[in-house]
Order: structure tokens, then sequence, then C-alpha cells
């Protein structure tokens, strides 16, 4: 059984604020916006997890939840029409064990004793001297009997998996106030929040945030106090350098705020005060604002008095996802053996055990209940695995249960187990190994964990019978002969604390087991990538160290060299060694590039990229690398 080591946080909690929707505010004149479009500010978790905080998917709040299911903290959480929304369950210092008030994590550092897999803070960690100013978009209703008056919001920073367990590795800024709007006919509905986590408006304990070079936590908490609603439209992390734009209106004394409402919404957010009305103009700073389509209104705290008719454009900064190379790029072993694990066939599992399932439109369905502990798919394995060769495991799950969050410490768990031959020598006997805990969330999830890690590859435990004193790890092991993947331990009715559980449905679409992506020297290899915008210049290089991504410039074969013009034309590509195989839930390949690595020395390489769209230029590295020999 799984027990997650974590240590509970008591810490003082914050919020911020915005109103509820009032009638159409009135637009007599138009406020005047700039006339092209802006580039976005960089933004830490668009530029490093490549998956920016807009709240157009649960991901970007859904890890760690409710303490991972310990702790009721957010009632009826839902992310839709890019929203995050949900009610406090308890207020700060409620004597409840099972109750606390709202937070949230945007960047979850991992969990303690487990794989450090997905969009970890442990794998993408926050770099503190580039990344410093937090943008919330928020509004938050007035607690009706509050026990803390005036209502406020606190974000904390965490420097690893073990939270607060030590004085230095974590920190916060508290106190910070929510603003309502002032009684009118149209309040403001949102606030634009800002805080610069060098130097916090409010009081400050634990760690300075300059006090270590990164952090891999972050956390949010929007209210103190029980029974409030809340919503948060997005979360920026931003390099505090301004991004001020000018706009203009007919000047009024009573003018003081601005506000932006994105285009196809009823939100106004309130995103600059202290104006002068009477000037007609100011500049607004747009760092903390996410890219789209913006109606600018400018007005005072009881409503827009003008608004423009044009919209202010914010472009977003390209994104590059890596499809090749990546941890599910390489060589697959089951896909050479014959038989890839994509369950278009039932011949895909060889057994099972404490688990019932169907195969049908290429998933593996199953519903676990609660109770049932260790669930066994032994995949089939027509021939041994060579393991130091095919190190990089990869599946793409859905999961579901009775509530809406991820509850790690009562289940969510995958584990990879592998059967070498035994000591003993008997040809059907076998040590078992079986591998540390892999936390998953719920909904469609891809997830890949490189073996070759000295944790992720360490056997956990193993059989009691035929093993070696010294177990090894999964590169260090001989063939291996079995391949077990076990999706769940559900034991949420024995142990949940704020449900009564319920069973595990989860479908899994494949599994690979890939080798590193590897090319002869003067063999082209193919980059594929998908890119999230339209560009203008592109350009690739290789590294072995992705801190110095342009360390090489790659060559495109002769004939890989895009003719003269003014557009590109993106057209789907067959990836490397993926074949025929549904691979359902990864990028879209949109761009390739072919390498000619003719005059490449043989090494181990990460392949990067410098791209420019939209006014904004970001590079980005693969996470896996390719190797020249």
């Amino acid at each position: 059984m799984f027990r997650i080591g974590l240590k509970t946080v008591v810490l003082v909690l914050l919020v911020s604020w915005v109103g509820g929707m009032g009638a159409a505010w009135p637009s007599a004149q138009a406020v005047g916006v700039p006339g092209s479009a802006v580039p976005e500010s960089p933004d830490f978790a668009t530029l490093v997890l490549r998956d920016p905080w807009d709240m157009q998917q649960y991901t970007d709040v859904s890890q760690y939840l409710n303490q991972s299911g310990q702790q009721l903290q957010v009632v009826n959480p839902a992310v839709a029409s890019g929203e995050f929304t949900g009610q406090s369950a308890g207020y700060l210092g409620d004597s409840n064990p099972h109750l606390a008030n709202a937070s949230f994590f945007p960047l979850f550092p991992g969990y303690d004793t487990a794989m450090l897999v997905g969009k970890v803070g442990h794998r993408y960690p926050i770099n503190s001297s580039v990344y410093q100013c937090l943008y919330i978009a928020m509004k938050v209703a007035a607690a009706q009997a509050p026990r803390h008056s005036p209502d406020e919001f606190n974000v904390f920073w965490f420097a690893d998996q073990t939270l607060n367990s030590a004085p230095n590795k974590w920190g916060e800024a508290v106190g910070i106030p929510l603003y309502y709007p002032d009684p009118g006919p149209t309040p403001v509905n949102y606030r634009l929040y800002k805080v610069n986590l060098t130097s916090p408006p409010t009081q400050h304990t634990g760690a300075a945030w300059t006090s270590r070079s990164t952090w891999e936590g972050l956390r949010i908490d929007p209210t103190l106090n029980a029974g409030v609603n809340f919503a948060v439209d997005w979360v920026r992390l931003t390099t505090c350098q301004p991004n001020n734009q000018f706009i203009t209106w007919s000047p009024n004394s009573s003018i003081t705020t601005a506000w932006v409402q994105p285009v196809g919404t009823g939100r106004w957010i309130r995103v600059a005060s202290g104006l002068n009305g009477s000037n007609g103009s100011a500049n607004i700073d747009v760092e903390g604002i996410q890219p789209g389509s913006y109606l600018v209104g400018v007005g005072n705290t009881s409503g827009v008095l003008q608004q423009s008719t044009a919209s202010l454009v914010i472009q977003a900064t390209p994104i590059a996802d890596f499809v090749s190379p990546s941890y599910f790029s390489g060589q697959d072993y089951a896909s050479q053996a014959g038989l890839p694990w994509d369950f278009n066939s039932s011949k895909d599992v060889a057994s099972a055990a404490n688990i019932s399932y169907s195969i049908h439109d290429s998933v593996l369905d199953t519903t676990i209940p609660s109770g049932v502990a260790d669930p066994q798919i032994f995949l089939n394995t027509p021939q041994p695995i060579a393991p130091a060769h095919y190190r990089y495991l990869s599946f793409r799950m859905f999961t579901s249960w009775t509530a809406p969050w991820q509850n790690v410490p009562d289940g969510m768990i995958a584990r990879a187990v592998w059967g070498i031959k035994g000591v003993s020598g008997a040809p059907t006997n076998r040590c078992w190994l079986v591998s540390h805990d892999i936390p998953f969330d719920i909904g469609w999830q891809t997830y890949w964990i490189d073996l070759g890690d000295s944790f992720n590859g360490a056997p956990l435990q193993s059989s009691v019978v035929d093993c070696p004193s010294s177990l090894p790890s999964w590169t260090g092991s001989p063939q291996v002969l079995n391949f077990r993947f076990d999706p769940s331990e559900n034991i949420t009715a024995a142990s949940d604390p704020i449900t009564n559980g319920g069973p595990f449905h989860q479908e899994i679409d494949w599994i690979r087991l890939t080798a590193i992506d590897s090319v002869a020297r003067g063999t082209p290899y193919r980059v594929q990538l998908h890119l999230s915008r339209d560009i203008t210049q592109i350009s690739y290089y290789y590294t072995t160290n992705p801190s110095s991504p342009t360390q090489s410039a790659a060559r495109p074969l002769a004939a890989d060299t895009p003719a003269s013009g003014s557009f590109r034309l993106f057209l789907p590509l067959v990836l490397n060694s993926l074949g025929n195989a549904d691979m359902g839930g990864l990028p879209v390949v949109n761009e390739a590039f072919t390498w000619d690595t003719s005059g490449v020395s043989p090494n181990t390489y990460y392949i990067c990229v410098r791209v420019t769209g939209g006014g904004s230029t970001a590079t980005y590295c693969s996470e896996a690398p390719v190797i020249v020999h």
C-alpha cells in the first residue's frame, strides 16, 4: 500500500477579489487601443512547462487539489470556459481536521517517495532570478459571515516535494488584501492581482523568494473564509519587465481605473487604477495579461464610462513540442517484436490477475473496485526485453472516480513490474522486481518515465524467493522475460477521509517501452515538432547541454532546404518509428526538419529550436536526446 510522505502544511492563507457580474456597461465614447497586436510578455508556464496556466484544462490546477483527497479544501472544483471555479470548504484555523481553507497549486513539486513524473516542479523548477512577478486574474465573493475580515489571499512557494519540512524550504506572502466593488449598478467583476515575490506588498514569512536559485512548488490560497465562491481566469509568472501600452479616452475627471474584457465573455477584469481621467491617455502595463483579444474599458469603481470598439490583441509566444526526439519516438520493443501494446488486439495482454477488463475501440477498459489493491496486467512479451536498450516507459491512460480530484495516497498510483530469470536457474522461475510508485491524475494523461534514472529504475521491492541479494536496477537487469503493468491500487473505501471512496474507471490507450533515438553518423534524422501557432522564423541546433541550446547549428539535408517565399505550409508527417500504432494524446506534427548528421561527431545530443512568431522569440530543447554513433 502506498503512503504519501508529505506533512500537513498549516499556513496562513490569502486571496484576491472581483465582484459579481453587472449589467451591460455603457460605451458613450470609444477608448483608443494600440492599432497593432502586442507580443505577450515572457511567462514561466508558457516557456518552461510549454503549457500556460490559462485555465483551459483541469491539469492547470488539479495536482494535489484537496491535498490529494486527504483534506477537503475546494468544493465542486471545475475548469470550464477558461475559468477554474470552486467554493472554499473551511476557514483559516478550522478545528475540523478534514476541512481547510481553499488552496491550489499551479505548480506542484511532485509526491515524496514516488516517481516525479508529469508536469511537476521537480522536472520544471522556477528560476527565482528570472521569474519574480505573479499575476492572478481572479474574483472572490465576499464572505457572508467572515471569520477573517477583511478577507485576503496568500501565496506560498516550496523548494521540493517535502513542502514545509524545514524552515528554509518554503516561504509565503500573506495578508494580500482582496478588493470588492464599490456599490453601484455595474460593479467590477474580476481583478488582476500582482505580487512581486521578491518584495511582497504585505507580510512575508519563511524563506525569501531570492534565497534559493529555484523553487519547485507554487501555491495560491484564494480566501481565508469558508463557503466563499471564487473563480480564476489565469495565473502568470513573469519577469517583472513592464509591457506598457498606450490607450486614450475622452477626458473625464471621473475616470480612475482601466479594465479589459476577454472577447466572447462577460468578464470585466480590472487591470489598472490611479488613472488621471482628465489627461485622456495613459500607459497600462499588460505584462500580466494572457494572450487573447480584449475590449478595453475605462471608468471608476462603479463601472465603465467608456470602452473600445476595436480589440486590444496580445499575441501568444510560439510553443514548440518535440514529437521526435522524445521519450516515445525511439524504437519500441513491442512494435519490433511484432505486437505493439496499442490494445487493438486481445493478444496484447498475455494474462491478468485481480482485474476484469475488456478491449474495445483500441483501449483496455477496466473498473477497479475499492479494496482491490493489486490489479495486474501481464503484457505480451514474445521475446526477451533488453532493459539497457529499452529504457523509456510511456503510457496514455484515463481515470475517473466519484470525486473530481486525484487521490494518490489511496491508490492513484501505477507500477511497472518486471520478471527476470530466478537465481535458482529453473526455466520457469522468476525474480519479480517492483518499481516505485507512478502517481497519475484524473482524466486522460500521457506519462513518460526514464527507467535509466537512478530512482525510477531502482526496484522498490521484489518477490520473496529467487531474487539476488542485491537487486538490479532496470538498466542493470539481465534480460527481462515478463513485463507487468499495475494500473492502480484502489483503497479509497478503507482510508479516504473525505469521501466514501469509490471505484476507479480506467482506460489504457497504449503503452510503449522505447529506446533512445539513435542514428548512424551520415544518416539523416527527421526532427518533428508541433508548433502552437504560425511562425516567421525557425532555427535548429544540437547540443550536449540543453543549458547551452545554440551550441551547434544543425545543418539541413540539401533536399530539405526550404524554398524561398513568404509562407510556411505545415504538413502532417509519419513519426520516425511509431509505425502504424494508434498513438492518441501526442502532439500533432506540423513542422519537420531533416538533420544532416554527416558532419556531426559521435555523441549524445539534444535538439533545440529557436522560433519567432507573434513578435516573440523563444527557444526550446528536446527532453530526450538523440545518439549519433
